[in-house]
């Protein structure tokens, strides 16, 4: 077992009703506390993920996540891949006039289930599964502008390097490539794209790489942004582990969209997220995770264009 998740269900209420919700990790033998999760957001939720904790190279880690459910523990079990055989009725209080897309998980195998309806960043961080997407907009919040893409993987063998690059390729409406921002040109549409450099191992914590992004920098006639991890020197995603790519707000560095690869494939490329501009100048980002031949960005734009175009 590589991840154990943190979860609980309230039974007769819901976790907004819960004064100083919080999650605590200590060490049992000291009593000491180690790690402190404060769930500040609940409102109607009856059931949250709050954290997980995860075998790293270096060993166990602990991420917090604050991913609620309003459909219980059932509507959690589902979005991370346990069958339910029958989901408890929503309560008159829980039913809305109209039926919103219930929260977005992760999920540990395909295939995913898109949700119905548009999902946006009301409820906070949103973990995407392969092919879900999600509009980065939230009720009574300006558009954002400034966003980073954080990229980031692990050798699958201690002690291992893996050099991988992360890029972001845009495209035209149609599908023609327009720019491409990778470790030899880090910098695109004065500087409304910037690449952060090339890490040549993946050791350690946090992101391998990050590219930045000012969207309403941005050409008007860019309508994709894609987001590539290739193997420059030739070594397959079969030989990394914990690839992932995540979306933060360029204003306050935190986490809004994370997406994780569950698997890889003996391929050096692999497609993984894709923002698109929509007709009201907002964007939405949407998880791709498609392998295919290719070291370098430059191998990706046809793949590329027949991606973000079938996404839209």
């Amino acid at each position: 077992m590589t991840r154990v998740l943190i979860a609980a269900s309230a039974d007769g209420g819901t976790f907004g009703q819960v004064p100083g919700l919080h999650l605590r990790i200590e060490d049992q033998s000291t009593g000491n506390e180690l790690a402190r999760f404060d769930i500040t957001t609940a409102t109607s939720e009856t059931a949250f993920v709050f954290g997980e904790l995860y075998l790293h190279a270096s060993g166990w880690k602990f991420r917090a996540v604050g991913q609620g459910y309003d459909s219980g523990l059932a509507g959690l079990a589902t979005d991370y891949g346990i069958t339910v055989d029958e989901s408890p009725a929503p309560s008159v209080a829980d039913e809305p006039a109209t039926s919103p897309a219930p929260p977005v998980g992760q999920a540990p195998a395909p295939p995913p289930l898109q949700p119905a309806g548009v999902i946006n960043l009301d409820k906070g961080r949103v973990l995407l599964r392969k092919r879900e997407s999600v509009s980065l907009t939230q009720a009574g919040a300006p558009p954002l502008s400034k966003v980073v893409m954080g990229l980031g993987w692990d050798p699958a063998r201690t002690g291992a390097k893996v050099d991988l690059d992360a890029s972001a390729i845009a495209y035209s409406v149609k599908g023609s490539k327009l720019a491409i921002v990778w470790f030899m040109h880090k910098e695109e549409y004065r500087g409304a794209v910037v690449h952060s450099g090339d890490n040549l191992t993946g050791a350690g914590d946090g992101d391998d790489e990050q590219i930045r992004v000012d969207l309403s920098a941005l050409p008007p006639d860019v309508k994709y942004l894609l987001f590539t991890i290739n193997s420059f020197s030739g070594q397959k995603f079969t030989e990394t582990k914990n690839a992932y790519c995540r979306l933060l707000d360029g204003a306050t560095n935190a986490e809004l969209v994370r997406f994780e690869l569950s698997d890889g494939e003996p391929q050096t490329g692999v497609l993984m997220a894709c923002l698109t501009r929509e007709p009201n100048n907002t964007w939405t980002m949407k998880s791709l995770g498609e392998f295919h031949k290719g070291r370098t960005a430059k191998a990706m734009v046809d793949p590329g264009s027949k991606a973000v175009t079938r996404s839209s």
